[in-house]
């Protein structure tokens, strides 16, 4: 996947979280389902995470801690995240403070 497309699902979940209180459960709306489903078909994701969502959610998990890993060792902004506000310092921080638990 390149930096769009990481990007582009990043946003997607984070958008679902965001209006996530206006759902009951893991009950979404059409639109939300599609959206991911689309997504997870364009390029080609299998979805072994019970829905599109929760695979769409397991990458974003999995492309967060390269990130993270990748800030640290590096200090370069991977994927291009920072710039395009797909992850937030407040994010990597929380991330930080997780790890080191």
């Amino acid at each position: 996947m390149n930096n769009k497309v990481i990007q582009e699902l990043m946003c997607i979940v984070k958008s679902v979280e965001l209006n996530k209180k206006y759902y009951k459960g893991y009950e979404f709306s059409e639109k939300v389902v599609k959206r991911c489903e689309d997504f997870c078909k364009l390029h080609n994701i299998n979805i072994t995470h019970g829905s599109a969502y929760r695979e769409l959610k397991h990458k974003s998990y999995y492309y967060k801690d390269k990130y993270v890993i990748n800030l640290l060792d590096k200090g370069t902004d991977l994927y291009e995240l920072r710039k395009t506000g797909a992850i937030t310092d407040k994010e990597i921080v929380a991330k930080l403070l997780k790890e080191g638990d």
